[in-house]
Protein backbone atom coordinates (compact mmCIF):
# COMPACT_ATOMS: atom_id res chain seq x y z
CA UNK A 1 0.00 0.00 0.00
CA UNK A 2 1.24 3.34 -1.06
CA UNK A 3 1.59 6.23 1.57
CA UNK A 4 0.23 9.10 -0.18
CA UNK A 5 -3.11 9.56 2.50
CA UNK A 6 -4.92 13.09 1.67
CA UNK A 7 -7.17 13.93 4.48
CA UNK A 8 -10.91 13.81 3.34
CA UNK A 9 -12.48 16.93 2.80
CA UNK A 10 -14.86 17.90 5.92
CA UNK A 11 -13.13 14.71 7.71
CA UNK A 12 -10.02 16.33 8.29
CA UNK A 13 -7.93 14.50 11.26
CA UNK A 14 -10.87 11.87 11.27
CA UNK A 15 -10.39 9.86 7.76
CA UNK A 16 -7.56 10.05 4.42
CA UNK A 17 -7.94 8.78 1.17
CA UNK A 18 -5.21 6.80 -0.65
CA UNK A 19 -3.88 6.58 -4.09
CA UNK A 20 -4.68 3.06 -4.48
CA UNK A 21 -8.54 3.72 -4.03
CA UNK A 22 -9.05 2.80 -0.50
CA UNK A 23 -10.13 5.29 2.82
CA UNK A 24 -8.84 4.68 6.41
CA UNK A 25 -10.01 6.09 9.68
CA UNK A 26 -6.94 8.13 10.90
CA UNK A 27 -5.75 7.46 14.36
CA UNK A 28 -7.23 10.01 16.69
CA UNK A 29 -7.62 9.93 20.83
CA UNK A 30 -11.50 10.43 21.83
CA UNK A 31 -12.33 11.57 25.36
CA UNK A 32 -15.14 10.10 27.32
CA UNK A 33 -16.56 10.38 31.06
CA UNK A 34 -17.19 7.10 32.85
CA UNK A 35 -18.40 6.98 36.62
CA UNK A 36 -17.40 11.00 36.52
CA UNK A 37 -13.94 9.87 35.52
CA UNK A 38 -12.17 11.45 31.96
CA UNK A 39 -11.67 8.72 30.06
CA UNK A 40 -9.26 8.94 26.64
CA UNK A 41 -8.55 6.45 24.43
CA UNK A 42 -6.18 5.93 21.62
CA UNK A 43 -8.01 4.83 18.46
CA UNK A 44 -5.46 3.00 15.81
CA UNK A 45 -5.53 3.66 12.03
CA UNK A 46 -7.73 1.49 10.19
CA UNK A 47 -8.19 0.33 6.46
CA UNK A 48 -12.30 0.96 6.35
CA UNK A 49 -13.98 -1.97 4.32
CA UNK A 50 -16.17 -0.49 1.69
CA UNK A 51 -19.71 -2.16 0.31
CA UNK A 52 -21.61 -1.40 -2.61
CA UNK A 53 -25.11 0.50 -3.13
CA UNK A 54 -28.08 -1.06 -4.95
CA UNK A 55 -26.20 0.59 -8.24
CA UNK A 56 -22.30 -1.16 -7.79
CA UNK A 57 -20.91 1.69 -6.06
CA UNK A 58 -18.73 1.61 -3.22
CA UNK A 59 -19.95 3.27 -0.07
CA UNK A 60 -17.86 3.67 3.22
CA UNK A 61 -19.85 4.72 6.51
CA UNK A 62 -18.13 8.37 8.36
CA UNK A 63 -18.64 9.38 11.73
CA UNK A 64 -18.00 13.05 12.76
CA UNK A 65 -19.55 14.69 15.97
CA UNK A 66 -21.71 11.61 17.08
CA UNK A 67 -23.36 11.53 13.82
CA UNK A 68 -22.83 8.57 11.38
CA UNK A 69 -22.97 9.13 7.67
CA UNK A 70 -22.84 6.55 4.19
CA UNK A 71 -20.60 8.50 1.65
CA UNK A 72 -19.92 7.39 -1.79
CA UNK A 73 -16.28 6.58 -2.06
CA UNK A 74 -14.72 7.69 -5.41
CA UNK A 75 -16.65 11.21 -4.35
CA UNK A 76 -14.55 11.60 -1.63
CA UNK A 77 -11.67 10.29 -2.69
CA UNK A 78 -11.86 12.58 -5.83
CA UNK A 79 -12.50 15.67 -3.87
CA UNK A 80 -9.36 14.29 -1.33
CA UNK A 81 -6.99 14.40 -4.33
CA UNK A 82 -8.43 17.54 -5.92
CA UNK A 83 -9.86 20.04 -3.60
CA UNK A 84 -13.20 20.16 -4.85
CA UNK A 85 -16.14 18.24 -5.38
CA UNK A 86 -17.87 18.99 -8.93
CA UNK A 87 -21.57 17.46 -9.61
CA UNK A 88 -20.50 14.33 -11.05
CA UNK A 89 -17.46 12.08 -11.20
CA UNK A 90 -16.73 9.39 -13.71
CA UNK A 91 -15.17 6.47 -13.47
CA UNK A 92 -13.07 6.55 -16.61
CA UNK A 93 -12.31 2.82 -17.34
CA UNK A 94 -15.94 2.19 -16.21
CA UNK A 95 -14.93 0.09 -13.36
CA UNK A 96 -17.37 1.15 -10.09
CA UNK A 97 -15.51 -0.33 -8.11
CA UNK A 98 -11.40 1.06 -9.23
CA UNK A 99 -11.45 4.25 -7.45
CA UNK A 100 -7.78 5.63 -7.77
CA UNK A 101 -7.79 9.26 -8.23
CA UNK A 102 -6.06 8.30 -11.69
CA UNK A 103 -9.17 7.10 -13.06
CA UNK A 104 -11.70 9.30 -12.13
CA UNK A 105 -12.55 12.94 -13.52
CA UNK A 106 -14.68 15.52 -13.21
CA UNK A 107 -18.04 15.11 -15.32
CA UNK A 108 -21.39 16.18 -15.07
CA UNK A 109 -24.67 14.37 -16.24
CA UNK A 110 -24.46 14.51 -19.97
CA UNK A 111 -20.70 13.56 -20.37
CA UNK A 112 -20.82 11.07 -17.37
CA UNK A 113 -23.64 9.27 -19.73
CA UNK A 114 -22.08 9.87 -23.37
CA UNK A 115 -18.89 8.37 -21.69
CA UNK A 116 -20.91 5.36 -20.50
CA UNK A 117 -22.54 4.61 -24.12
CA UNK A 118 -19.29 5.45 -26.24
CA UNK A 119 -17.93 2.72 -23.79
CA UNK A 120 -20.52 0.54 -23.84
CA UNK A 121 -20.90 0.42 -20.07
CA UNK A 122 -24.53 -0.01 -20.16
CA UNK A 123 -26.14 -3.21 -19.39
CA UNK A 124 -29.07 -4.08 -21.38
CA UNK A 125 -31.35 -7.02 -22.75
CA UNK A 126 -30.55 -9.72 -20.74
CA UNK A 127 -27.55 -9.19 -18.61
CA UNK A 128 -29.98 -6.57 -16.78
CA UNK A 129 -30.58 -7.54 -13.34
CA UNK A 130 -34.65 -6.74 -13.85
CA UNK A 131 -34.83 -8.74 -17.46
CA UNK A 132 -37.36 -10.82 -17.70
CA UNK A 133 -37.09 -11.71 -21.16
CA UNK A 134 -33.97 -13.43 -22.54
CA UNK A 135 -32.62 -12.55 -26.25
CA UNK A 136 -33.93 -15.69 -28.27
CA UNK A 137 -37.60 -14.78 -26.75
CA UNK A 138 -37.28 -11.18 -28.02
CA UNK A 139 -36.18 -12.62 -31.58
CA UNK A 140 -39.13 -15.01 -30.95
CA UNK A 141 -41.30 -12.11 -30.27
CA UNK A 142 -40.38 -10.27 -33.21
CA UNK A 143 -40.99 -12.79 -35.41
CA UNK A 144 -44.46 -12.77 -34.04
CA UNK A 145 -45.05 -9.09 -34.49
CA UNK A 146 -43.76 -9.40 -38.33
CA UNK A 147 -45.14 -12.92 -39.37
CA UNK A 148 -48.45 -13.26 -37.52
CA UNK A 149 -51.16 -11.67 -37.00
CA UNK A 150 -51.46 -12.72 -32.94
CA UNK A 151 -52.42 -9.61 -31.21
CA UNK A 152 -49.66 -7.73 -28.73
CA UNK A 153 -52.39 -8.89 -25.92
CA UNK A 154 -51.72 -12.86 -26.63
CA UNK A 155 -48.56 -12.62 -27.30
CA UNK A 156 -47.79 -11.21 -23.71
CA UNK A 157 -49.31 -14.05 -22.61
CA UNK A 158 -47.51 -16.57 -23.86
CA UNK A 159 -44.14 -14.27 -22.39
CA UNK A 160 -43.24 -12.66 -18.73
CA UNK A 161 -44.12 -9.45 -19.35
CA UNK A 162 -46.46 -6.81 -19.82
CA UNK A 163 -48.66 -5.72 -23.07
CA UNK A 164 -46.45 -2.44 -22.49
CA UNK A 165 -43.35 -4.21 -23.15
CA UNK A 166 -44.00 -5.83 -26.07
CA UNK A 167 -45.47 -2.07 -27.26
CA UNK A 168 -42.02 -0.82 -26.86
CA UNK A 169 -40.46 -3.42 -28.13
CA UNK A 170 -42.71 -3.24 -31.66
CA UNK A 171 -41.84 0.44 -31.39
CA UNK A 172 -38.00 0.14 -31.15
CA UNK A 173 -38.31 1.77 -27.17
CA UNK A 174 -37.10 -0.98 -25.61
CA UNK A 175 -34.87 -4.19 -26.58
CA UNK A 176 -32.96 -2.48 -29.22
CA UNK A 177 -30.23 -4.19 -29.07
CA UNK A 178 -31.81 -7.10 -30.20
CA UNK A 179 -34.20 -5.81 -32.46
CA UNK A 180 -31.85 -3.57 -34.66
CA UNK A 181 -30.33 -7.09 -35.94
CA UNK A 182 -33.57 -8.28 -36.56
CA UNK A 183 -35.63 -5.50 -38.21
CA UNK A 184 -35.11 -1.87 -39.84
CA UNK A 185 -37.58 -0.35 -39.57
CA UNK A 186 -40.61 0.47 -36.24
CA UNK A 187 -42.87 0.29 -35.54
CA UNK A 188 -42.47 -3.85 -36.27
CA UNK A 189 -46.45 -3.84 -37.07
CA UNK A 190 -48.60 -0.96 -37.34
CA UNK A 191 -51.76 -0.25 -36.49
CA UNK A 192 -54.32 -0.65 -38.42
Amino acid sequence: MNNNWKPLIGYDGLYSANEDGSIRSDEKVISYITNGKKINRKLPMRILKPYSDKDGYLQVGLSKGGLSKTQIAHRLIFAAFNGFLPLEVNHIDGNKKNNRPINLEESDRIRNAKHAKDNNFYVTAEKHKNSKLTNLQVSEIVNRLVYSSVSINKISKDYPCSNTIISHINTGKAWRTVTKSLVHDFPIRRRK
